[in-house]
């Protein structure tokens, strides 16, 4: 290759060139307080200039050393972040440095594997750290530069030192996914449950971001699939939440607990419910997790999954014999939860599986007065085709569906009742019936509807021979 196909080599007389230009203004500071000239040719790659200028200077050192605006770069620095070797080479200036990141920290972030090894050899700190606590070991992990993170490994020992998170270079490999870095730090024997400040290990970490090869890595050099962070929660609990079925099923295969609990009672399943993962739900359920556990309060898997929607996941579930009728602290069957939430098809599934339309009372209310309450229409429908007593009253003010559905202006709900043989004239403890409580809560439509039922059944009433009933 001749000098001009090659941007970074230059001839002698161009070399002359620009030294006579540059020489005179080398060593005087700009404006920005730096050494603008010299520092053009440490960018621009032009090691020959560079090592030319630092010869004719009267102290090359302290000009190494100078500074270029505010950020306090050095030509190290700017030589480091653009992988110029070659003027890391012909510098003899101190490679440390008052900035927060040393070049070789720059280095080592921007991948430039030639510029670690001469800083490296020229004495860098290995182990220096930002005030955040990272290491160059750190910042190699993080943008997966494998080779610069084996010669920076070749240099020092210290694999566990940890950030301000507590995060090791293991960790930062982990949550990026960069497995040729991970198998160059795990060949050298760092610790591999090592835990952050919240308890995360670096499985924990893999597995949040559905890194599968990291995941695999970790589990076989024996990472712990059970560690658990500060919450309760462990791998398996932070892979099903994310619906990760891959890193699930690695986990499960390697032995994690599908039993195990966080503080607030909560196994994978529980996880796999709320968030409404039926393939991971039923991975679970195969490995021997238990349909009927129970959080603090009470709470089933069926129950949250009902609450959120997850009809895939009921099914699921029902499928492995969950109760249907089992309630929660809160006298909530999932029947309830279903009505509360506007779940039907969740709803009509558990009456067809033969859930008790009574069971369970939230305030001895049941879920045909919760359906009504809410105004779930197409759930009270529902339940009253499966038997449910329009006449059962509820609560201390002995309220029916209808006196519910009134007050609360749901006129499609009042016509169901109405037409399954609600009554009318049902009064509360206090005398209200369903007409005076959709008068008073301002609901007309209501209160026409349920006047113009009762004209309807005064007039009938003399043709059946029966007597007229005062509404």
């Amino acid at each position: 290759m001749n000098a001009a196909s090659n941007p970074n080599s230059v001839n002698k007389v161009e070399i002359a060139h620009r030294a006579s230009f540059l020489s005179n203004t080398s060593q005087t500071k700009d404006a920005d307080g730096g050494y603008e000239n010299l520092f053009i040719a440490t960018r621009d790659g032009d090691a020959a200039t560079v090592r030319h200028l630092l010869l004719q200077a009267p102290d090359p050192t302290t000009l190494a050393n100078a500074t270029r605006g505010c950020g306090g770069d050095t030509l190290l620095h700017t030589a480091a972040q653009r992988g110029h070797h070659l003027i890391v080479k012909a510098t003899s200036a101190s490679v440390a440095s008052k900035k927060v990141w040393s070049p070789l920290y720059e280095a080592c972030l921007s991948g430039h594997q030639l510029v670690v090894r001469e800083l490296l050899a020229h004495g860098a700190n290995v182990d220096c750290v930002t005030t955040e606590g990272w290491t160059p070991l750190h910042a190699g992990a993080r943008h997966g530069h494998r080779a610069v993170v084996r010669e920076l490994l070749a240099h020092t020992p210290n694999t566990r030192a940890a950030n301000g998170l507590g995060w090791t270079p293991l960790h930062i490999a982990a949550r990026y996914g960069h497995d040729g870095v991970l198998a160059e730090l795990l060949a050298h024997g760092v610790d591999v449950d090592a835990a952050g400040v919240n308890g995360a290990t670096p499985l924990f970490t893999a597995a949040r971001n559905d890194h599968r090869n990291v995941v695999a890595m970790l589990l076989a050099h024996g990472a712990s699939p059970d560690a658990a962070v500060s919450d309760g929660r462990t791998t398996v609990h932070i892979a099903t939440k994310n619906g990760r079925e891959e890193v699930v099923r690695l986990l499960l295969a390697h032995g994690a607990d599908v039993h195990v609990a966080t503080n607030a009672g909560e196994t994978p399943l529980h996880t796999a419910a709320v968030a409404g993962h039926a393939g991971i739900a039923a991975e679970l359920l195969t490995h021997g997790a238990e349909v009927e556990s129970l959080v603090d309060d009470g709470r089933s898997p069926l129950h949250l999954a009902t609450m959120n929607g997850h009809a895939g996941v009921v099914r699921v579930l029902l499928a492995d014999g969950a109760d249907v009728d089992i309630v929660d602290a809160h006298g909530a069957s999932s029947l309830h939860l279903a009505a509360v939430h506007g779940r039907p098809l969740i709803a009509t599934e558990m009456l067809a599986r033969g859930a008790l339309v009574g069971a369970g009372k939230i305030g001895e209310k049941t879920p045909l007065y919760v359906a009504a309450y809410f105004g779930r229409v197409d759930i009270v429908r529902a339940l009253l085709a499966h038997g449910s007593d329009t006449a059962a009253a509820v609560g201390a003010q002995r309220l029916t569906p209808l006196h519910a559905a009134a007050q609360f202006g749901h006129p499609e709900v009042v016509k169901e009742l109405l037409a399954r043989g609600a009554d009318l004239c049902a009064t509360s403890d206090s005398g209200a019936t369903p007409l005076v409580l959709a008068m008073r809560s301002g609901y007309k439509d209501v209160a026409a509807l349920l006047s113009a039922f009762g004209e309807k059944m005064v007039a009938a009433a003399p043709a059946a021979g029966k007597s007229p009933t005062a509404v």
